[in-house]
């Protein structure tokens, strides 16, 4: 019997956490999914485990490839997909045991090529220490995108959000929370691109699937367990960063051209573009404190970044002043160029 749902899981020296995810999809509620572990060059323990799952359980399926990166670890597992629809979580993360079968029961009654839901957040962010977990519930009922419209809406409120919304995106651009219609990525020859070219390669995918996709269906819950992990490679310092989120922005507004005017994206482009500002100065100072680099070269980097074209023509024309309060003043100190106040900003939200 095909598999309603092949779920893949990029592997890369998580032997820690693999445990915990693999056993939060053996445990699903639908249990008629296959399960794809693709150990892309663990050099720790992580692929013997793999190998260990499949001996347990027939719906496991385990590649093993040489490393080069979670996207085309992807890539390297829709190959071998054989569900009608297609998940990914992260090797790192869980879900609940009912994510499955809700996000299936979805795109059924609906019809959809497309279903999400909202996830939980464990631990501290790049901003503030480890605590609580934080909920985001992208919907609290189901939700149908199906007009031109509403798809335009959905995939705009991906990329990024109206300058008075709480979050930098509205609906998330992350793909682990969804499920996508194989038939529709394989028609189409959608695939991910890898993380070492672009910095989220997540969205670059979703962009793409939304272009062709037809209905969407939003569903109620938040069943996806995210580990803020401060080790990750989306977390982890690099010093390209900045260079990388400016080539991100090239792409997501040439893709975004293909299907609309600039006018119609550029309020929720420059949204994006302001967070990935603040995420960089943020990772700088933070690399600073650590003793990564002295205070001199910290004041170097930032002035370069407050400095750079892009930056002062999009917080030129971005109304930062309608954001919320706290992201509004980090982006009126990059506006303004006050590298002191980015300083204090990040110590007192580090610290509380």
């Amino acid at each position: 019997m095909r598999p309603k749902i092949s779920v893949i899981v990029p592997v890369y020296n998580v032997e820690m956490y693999l445990k915990r995810c693999v056993e939060s999809l053996l445990q699903q509620t639908l249990y008629n999914i296959q399960i794809i572990l693709v150990d892309d060059g663990s050099t720790d323990g992580s692929g013997r485990l793999c190998d260990e799952y499949k001996k347990m359980d027939s719906r496991v399926l385990v590649i093993h490839k040489e490393n080069q990166g979670a996207g085309l670890a992807r890539n390297s597992g829709m190959e071998a997909a054989e569900g009608e629809y297609i998940g990914f979580v992260d090797a790192d993360d869980y879900v609940d045991e009912t994510m499955y079968e809700a996000l299936y029961q979805g795109v059924i009654a609906y019809d959809a090529d497309i279903a999400m839901t909202g996830a939980r957040f464990i631990g501290g962010s790049l901003f503030e220490a480890g605590g609580k977990e934080e909920k985001r519930y992208c919907f609290d009922k189901y939700h149908l995108f199906e007009t031109g419209a509403e798809r335009k809406e959905l995939l705009l409120g991906t990329v990024g959000a109206l300058p008075q919304e709480p979050e930098d995106t509205k609906y998330g651009f992350c793909v682990w929370k969804n499920i996508y219609r194989r038939d529709l990525i394989f028609e189409n020859g959608l695939a991910f691109e890898s993380e070492r070219e672009f910095i989220s390669e997540d969205m670059l995918f979703l962009i793409d699937f939304f272009r062709y996709a037809g209905r969407a269906v939003g569903v109620p819950g938040a069943h996806y367990y995210y580990l803020r992990n401060s080790s990750s490679f989306s977390k982890s310092y690099r010093e390209e960063r900045f260079e990388q989120s400016k080539k991100m922005l090239g792409e997501i507004c040439r893709k975004l051209s293909l299907t609309m005017a600039r006018e119609d994206f550029l309020l929720y482009v420059d949204r994006y573009f302001q967070s990935s500002v603040r995420i960089a100065v943020t990772q700088e100072i933070q690399y600073a404190f650590a003793g990564g680099m002295t205070a001199g070269k910290l004041k170097e980097r930032l002035c370069q970044i407050c400095h750079d074209e892009e930056v002062v023509k999009v917080l030129k024309r971005y109304p930062y002043w309608r954001l919320p309060l706290k992201q509004a003043i980090f982006a009126f100190s990059v506006r303004f160029r006050l590298t002191g106040l980015q300083r204090l900003l990040v110590h007192i939200r580090k610290n509380v």
